[in-house]
């Protein structure tokens, strides 16, 4: 009884948010771009089982004098290329870092038969302002154990890894 009304609140909150798509409120990240700005990709694969999360952190390294912000947001696809997680934009102000978890229990996705395992490919969007260094940017990425918070495995890179697109004035 208790995991039926779990599901239908899941589907109830799922639902209500499918307006939110059209409205303009989760646009992709060059969307939230302005004239000048760059925008890096990292790219993953990744694994979850239940009770695990991914632990995305950027750290703008830029000196807090610069008072330039920067901006992140996460997307995770399935095999098929579907989008089973966004998270929203993320201002990172300089010389601080923010997070965002992803947990595998958010993902409205089936997994593997005997694990429930998702399989998916996750990208981090980095917006950097119009002169910024891109060396100022530090990603992180952590596997964790949801309940305890212990980290299984982290990796991280200063500096995006891939420069996506510049966009300029004429798009």
């Amino acid at each position: 009884m208790k995991n039926r009304f779990r599901w239908y609140l899941m589907a109830l909150v799922l639902l209500a948010a499918l307006p939110l798509g059209t409205t303009g409120w989760l646009l992709e990240p060059r969307a939230h771009a302005q004239h000048g700005d760059a925008i890096f990709v990292s790219n993953s694969i990744i694994g979850l089982t239940p009770g695990q999360a991914v632990r995305i952190s950027v750290a703008n390294r830029a000196n807090r004098r610069t008072r330039t912000p920067l901006f992140f947001q996460c997307k995770v696809l399935d095999q098929d290329g579907a989008v089973v997680f966004l998270s929203e934009r993320i201002e990172v102000p300089a010389g601080t870092f923010r997070f965002k978890d992803i947990v595998r229990r958010d993902m409205n996705v089936a997994g593997e038969p005997a694990t429930d395992r998702v399989q998916a490919r996750m990208e981090i969007f980095v917006i950097l302002p119009h002169n910024s260094d891109a060396s100022q940017v530090m990603v992180i990425r952590e596997l964790l154990n949801e309940a305890t918070g212990e980290t299984f495995w982290a990796d991280s890179a200063t500096g995006p890894v891939h420069l996506e697109a510049w966009v300029d004035q004429d798009g």
